[in-house]
């Protein structure tokens, strides 16, 4: 019977604490496509999470040995996490802008 690496455990670890995180995003992300918000904050602290959350992945993923890791052992997730941190780009893009446009007004 062979044995689990340290190294190897500790990337089962940091996969199923990001697998439970990306739920987490996923029903945020859900609510923010078809939701009306009664108040600016709701939505600014649901972008907050998401973009906390892409920052804590963003530590897991820049270990090389974990990266590869991940992308062997759960392609989609790893995916799912660099989309998530595509659109935090595109939105924060679209807010300085929208934010450019308004101060110059």
């Amino acid at each position: 019977m062979s044995e689990i690496n340290p190294r190897q455990a500790k990337y089962a670890d940091i996969h199923a604490k990001l697998t439970d995180r990306m739920q987490s995003v996923r029903v945020i992300l859900e609510q923010m496509e078809g939701h009306e918000y009664a108040a600016i904050s709701t939505y600014m602290n649901n972008m907050e999470a998401i973009a906390c959350f892409y920052e804590e992945a963003g530590e897991s993923l820049s270990e090389p040995d974990f990266l590869n890791y991940l992308k062997q052992n759960d392609l989609n997730l790893f995916i799912e996490i660099l989309s998530v941190g595509r659109a935090i780009s595109l939105m924060n893009n679209l807010l300085v802008n929208i934010r450019r446009l308004v101060v110059a007004r």
